[in-house]
């Protein structure tokens, strides 16, 4: 591992982080489809199943608008809130360095959101502050755009420098 923050940790016990980030925009873009699936009622000639649409639509966008992401023994795990799945995780024998850093959406991910690109994916949900998780092996990198970027990338260092050896 290269010199990164650590977290000056006692050797025995347990330390874990944990923070939830969400799309501002999303929320708002979920609840004005949710709101625009009573068009029906005042739009006759709009159909029902267009309400179904807007309603499930919006209902998705809300769910999948927030993330928890959590930084503990096992490594880093993010999920959506309102959601059993997807969840994304970097296990902790898989993590070579972790660092905070500020991303540009559009400028390195090509937009917001869930991202996947060349030698990188990231839960996108703003600019600003995220952790950025480098994996041993294949190098690719992992960022989440959350509060406190920081504090979870030393944890993560912390913990992934003493995992214990696998034989």
């Amino acid at each position: 591992m290269t010199a990164t923050e650590r977290l000056d940790l006692p050797r025995q016990g347990r330390a874990g982080w944990a923070r939830r980030t969400q799309s501002v925009p999303m929320l708002l873009g979920g609840f004005v489809m949710m709101a625009g699936a009573l068009a029906p009622l005042v739009v006759s000639t709009m159909p029902w199943w267009a309400a179904i649409v807007l309603m499930l639509g919006g209902l998705l966008l809300v769910l999948m608008a927030q993330a928890d992401v959590v930084v503990d023994r096992r490594g880093l795990t993010v999920r959506l809130s309102g959601l059993p799945w997807p969840r994304l995780s970097v296990p902790l024998d898989r993590v070579a360095t972790a660092r905070a850093r500020p991303v540009n959406p559009l400028g390195e991910f090509g937009g917001w959101g869930y991202r996947v690109m060349p030698k990188r994916s990231g839960l996108i949900y703003r600019s600003g502050e995220a952790l950025v998780v480098r994996r041993t092996g294949d190098g690719r990198e992992f960022a989440v755009t959350v509060d406190d970027a920081g504090t979870a990338a030393a944890l993560l260092n912390t913990l992934a420098e003493r995992r214990p050896e696998t034989r």
